[in-house]
């Protein structure tokens, strides 16, 4: 109720239609965090301009746990070489959570001969990973799900109007959209 918001020191909404139906119904502004990416602090690039002289850049970014499966990204990134398509590969986040999960990515990269291609980039600023989001090409949400999964699957922080491709393993698309 009104008087036990009122006793707040304040709240904290994640968007803009929250903000104004929480100060209508309780007369308090609350402070408004935001969540996923921020559009606003990007440089827009028309899709049809992916890739350059040195390849794409696919940026995933994530704690190194086995449910992650960077593995098929790397797997991914060979597929594409033997395509002759160039991709680098930029991985950031942990990998002290699960340290014998990232030696198995790290021994996969070798063996793939993917050295060149593959960075490990470990925890980074915010700042820099703001620069990384804007200067790769794809954003790669790692996240698989089992074959026989039938229920909604969510993903959150896309850029208004994003193309958001939906794949197999193999790279067969499932679905497409716009966010």
């Amino acid at each position: 109720d009104r008087r036990r918001i009122k006793s707040l020191d304040g709240a904290v909404v994640f968007d803009k239609p929250s903000m104004e139906a929480f100060h209508k119904r309780t007369g308090t502004v609350p402070a408004r965090m935001g969540s996923g990416l921020d559009p606003s602090a990007f440089e827009f690039r028309p899709g049809d301009s992916c890739g350059d002289k040195e390849g794409v850049t696919l940026l995933a970014v994530g704690i190194f746990f086995p449910h992650r499966r960077f593995e098929d990204l790397l797997h991914a990134v060979d597929l594409l070489n033997k395509e002759r398509i160039r991709a680098n590969l930029l991985l950031v986040g942990s990998e002290s959570y699960a340290a014998e999960y990232a030696q198995k990515i790290h021994d996969l990269v070798r063996t793939l001969g993917l050295e060149g291609q593959v960075k490990f980039m470990g925890e980074i600023p915010e700042a820099a990973l703001k620069s990384l989001y804007a200067s790769s090409d794809v954003l790669v949400f790692p996240n698989p799900v089992p074959p026989d999964y039938k229920g909604t699957i969510g993903i959150r922080g896309l850029v208004n109007n994003a193309i958001v491709k939906i794949t197999e393993l193999d790279g067969r698309l499932v679905y497409q959209t716009r966010a």
